[in-house]
Formats: structure tokens, sequence, C-alpha cells
């Protein structure tokens, strides 16, 4: 079972089977940052709002490569992308982080992903039952290119991030990414979700409440 909350921006805690630790900000975005004890930190890019590791407790395995690693609850694979539509000559490179669970459920984090991936990109990402993905334009996809990227992966879930907050004011509305992407949505405090639940369920947008919701 797959326990997931949002920590706001970019940064997800995954606490269940393992504590994992999504893209950890830093005091730009936000003075406060929930005390977790995680086993496994990842961080898509080295931009302030996404490598803050130090705020997270440890020890934990910091994994920020496009690489594959095997634990016991989990294993993860970082894909190669880039953080713009220019081959990361304007804002760098981005990793895409693929989450593993024993009962076969996966989750990918899209980190700052700037661009649509191509159709042999898609399908070496296999199979992806919940897809975290930024939609608030500017520095990332905007709210129509994130909902054709969540057509072209094609999960179950999509959790929408990188949005405007008061965490990140300069962001676009999530409501431009929900009429975009024209799913049902639910509002939840977080995902707990199997991959028995999945095997039934229609698509759904799922749009969790932040654990940090100010400055």
């Amino acid at each position: 079972m797959l326990k997931l909350f949002w920590i706001g921006h970019a940064s997800f805690w995954v606490q269940e089977p393992v504590s994992i630790v999504i893209d950890p900000f830093d005091e730009n975005v936000s003075s406060h940052f929930p005390a977790i004890q995680a086993q496994i930190v990842t961080e898509s890019h080295q931009h302030f709002d996404h490598c803050a590791h130090g705020r997270v407790k440890g020890p934990f395995d910091l994994l920020s490569k496009a690489e594959k690693k095997t634990f016991p609850s989990v294993t993860v694979q970082g894909f190669p992308a880039f953080h713009d539509k220019e081959g990361g000559r304007k804002r760098g490179a981005n990793i895409l982080f693929k989450f593993t669970f024993p009962d076969g459920l996966t989750l990918l984090h899209s980190g700052d992903l700037g661009h649509r991936l191509n159709a042999d990109e898609v399908k070496d990402l296999g199979k992806i039952d919940i897809l975290c993905v930024p939609v608030g334009g500017t520095y990332t996809l905007d709210a129509v290119e994130a909902a054709a990227f969540a057509e072209d992966v094609n999960p179950a879930v999509v959790v929408p991030m990188h949005f405007k907050t008061p965490l990140m004011s300069q962001l676009a509305e999530l409501d431009l990414f929900l009429k975009a992407l024209g799913w049902p949505t639910e509002r939840r405090e977080l995902l707990t979700v199997s991959k028995t639940d999945l095997r039934d369920a229609g698509k759904t947008c799922a749009v969790l409440s932040a654990l940090i919701q100010e400055k």
C-alpha cells in the first residue's frame, strides 16, 4: 500500500512502504519543512527548490543521477530529460524518477520537466500508475503541455504539482491544468492506493493538500 503526501511545490513524501522524500525545497520556498526521517531522498536537479536534502533527517541514500538503484522495498530508476525545450541550454538537465514498489505499483515524479518526451522516451518509462507532473509553466511544462504529457504516459492517477501557491506565486493557477486535462478530479489529504485498487478504477486527477502552505 502506497501512502503519498504532497509536502508542497514539487516535493513529496512517500510514507509507506518505505520513507522517501522527493525534491525537498530550501528556505527560499518556505521556512517550514516537515520533520521527516527518510531512507531515500531523490533530487531531480540541483536548483534551490528541489535539492535541499539537508532539511531531511537521515541517514538516507541520496539519488541525483539518471541511474537504477534497487532497495528492499523499492526500485528507483532515473530517466534523463531537460528543464527546458532547448536541450538544457537554458535551464539545464532534469531527471524523471520512477519508483516501483513490491506490489508492482509504479510512481513517476517528473521533476521540473520542460518538454514533452518523444514516443521512444515514453515507451522507455514502461507502465506508470501514478504520475506527478509540473503544470504551472514559466519554468516547466504549462497546463496544456502537462495535460498532453499525461495523456502520453497514460497513468491511472495524475497528481499535479509546481503550480501557483503561496510558496510560488509566479506560476500559473492549477485550474488551467484541470480544465486542459478534463479528467475527474478528487481533492485529498493524501493518496493511499495499491496496485489492486487500480485494476478496475477509471482515470483520476488527485489534487493533494500541501503539508506546507506558508512561506
